[in-house]
């Protein structure tokens, strides 16, 4: 009557220690055989995976539905492999990390471990999974583009054995919470989990204390010119080159005026 048991069913057998009886599992099996979870509303669904990977034994409940053939059930494109396990193997690891070092900052553990989920799949194969799961257009967008975002860092990542300290901040920096920590599942290299960690630890919050009215104060005429210099700032900031707001300004004295005047924009 309801299929959305099935799922209930892993997760609590799971989180309990139970063992699901004879009969039950036997109904689960005719279940997915004549494709039952079929008749589920996509929302649905994802709400009760969403149940699933929040737990504390995400790995004992994507081995079980794939036991049961549950995942291909919800999409032929689901599957829960070798590889895939040692990915929430370390993605766990990952969280773990995350979870020691900044219990302020949230982010959805469901997240992550959607993503390493759907690793390895063509962009077309993820696009009928969200569909299936009823994702809005705008949450399918930011999928897309948070795994768009995780490869272009993996593939420099790959080209380049060590980053500056500039050059990591502002590769990273436009990762979200969720994307960083399953980055740092992701990659296997240690100088690249350390580079995520000295980001994340270091330089993530990283900001300068020179504003547009104090470069007015300098006299620099308001402008495009403004941004350059703060972004130049920050590089500088990032690098070491200043610590404190004294140092910014004289930075910019010695950087963008000459004899009292700016540099042309």
């Amino acid at each position: 009557e309801d299929p959305t048991r099935i799922l209930r069913a892993i997760r609590f057998e799971q989180r309990f220690g139970f063992h699901l009886g004879k009969l039950t599992q036997s109904l689960i099996e005719n279940a997915v055989k004549f494709n039952f979870l079929e008749r589920l509303d996509g929302r649905r669904l994802l709400a009760e995976l969403m149940l699933m990977l929040q737990e504390e034994e995400v790995i004992l409940n994507l081995e079980r539905m794939q036991a049961l053939s549950v995942l291909s059930c919800i999409h032929p494109a689901l599957t829960f492999d070798r590889a895939r396990k040692a990915l929430c193997e370390r993605v766990k690891e990952a969280i773990r990390w995350y979870e020691l070092s900044f219990l302020e900052d949230g982010y959805a553990q469901w997240k992550i471990y959607f993503m390493a989920l759907i690793d390895g799949l063509l962009k077309s194969e993820v696009v009928n999974v969200c569909r299936r799961l009823f994702f809005s257009d705008k949450e399918m967008r930011e999928l897309l583009a948070d795994r768009e975002q995780i490869k272009n860092v993996l593939v420099k990542m790959a080209r380049r054995k060590t980053l500056g300290t500039s050059e990591l901040y502002h590769l990273l920096k436009p990762l979200s919470a969720e994307c960083l920590i399953y980055l740092m599942g992701r990659v296997t290299r240690r100088e690249a989990q350390k580079a995520i960690s000295t980001f994340v630890t270091h330089l993530r919050h990283t900001a300068i204390e020179t504003g547009g009215e104090d470069l007015k104060k300098l006299g620099l005429p308001p402008g495009r010119l403004y941004k350059k210099i703060l972004d130049s700032l920050l590089d500088a900031r990032l690098e070491g080159k200043v610590q404190t707001k004294a140092d910014e300004l004289d930075y910019v004295q010695k950087h963008f005026l000459s004899g009292g005047s700016a540099h042309a924009d």
